[in-house]
């Protein structure tokens, strides 16, 4: 969001700054993109990033009873350090400027903002926060995130589970679901969970089990 958002700053006239100490970034997800998302930022299926089209899905109860569906519309699927790179390459080639620094405290000041980074203090005249739910605009404004509304999410890439459908399958025990998701090259294996209801290696020993399962 934040660099889609820059990139059209930008052509609009603005002179823009772009902040991101991590990207590209990678995150624990399977990395689809709905059709519902391509129709509303139809650039996406342009990016010069490799992609997969997917058509089926299948979802499994906590009882182990599946469906398998055809989608209507496909979900198109990513890597996405890959995807993150191409909508950072997208803004800088635009013309946004794009300083890997961390963000650290803002304040207002009058018409415009202050901006403490990890590396220098500079002054804007508008600020726009697209650093998620765990970033320093919503603490800044609202607060951090209570535990009870946190998610964690866990899991591997392989690539050599091939797979041409993506498989959701409810857990028996534990508020939370695997999601297995074909990518360009491999396919991503995950666990998705309220935060602290497992911890790490327990998550993985989760997905290791469901893997083995005939």
């Amino acid at each position: 969001a934040g660099c889609y958002f820059a990139h059209l700053a930008y052509a609009s006239g603005a002179k823009v700054f772009l902040f991101d100490h991590q990207a590209p970034k990678d995150k624990a997800c399977g990395g689809g993109i709905t059709a519902k998302a391509i129709l509303e930022f139809p650039f996406l299926e342009q990016l010069s990033c490799p992609h997969i089209s997917i058509k089926e899905a299948v979802f499994i109860s906590p009882y182990d009873l599946s469906v398998q569906i055809k989608l209507d519309y496909p979900v198109l699927i990513f890597s996405r350090i890959d995807l993150n790179r191409a909508l950072l390459s997208m803004a800088v080639s635009g013309g946004v400027t794009f300083l890997k620094q961390q963000v650290l405290d803002f304040q207002e000041l009058g018409t415009g903002w202050q901006i403490v980074t990890s590396r220098e203090t500079l002054q804007a005249d508008i600020l726009v926060g697209a650093d998620g739910i765990n970033g320093v605009t919503r603490r800044k404004f609202i607060g951090a995130l209570p535990q009870s509304s946190t998610m964690i999410g866990t899991g591997y890439y392989l690539e050599s589970f091939a797979e041409k459908s993506i498989t959701i399958k409810l857990l028996p025990d534990l508020p939370g679901y695997i999601w297995v998701f074909p990518g360009p090259s491999y396919t991503s294996i995950g666990l998705g969970l309220p935060l602290g209801c497992l911890k790490s290696k327990n998550m993985l020993q989760r997905i290791k089990a469901f893997m083995e399962v005939p």
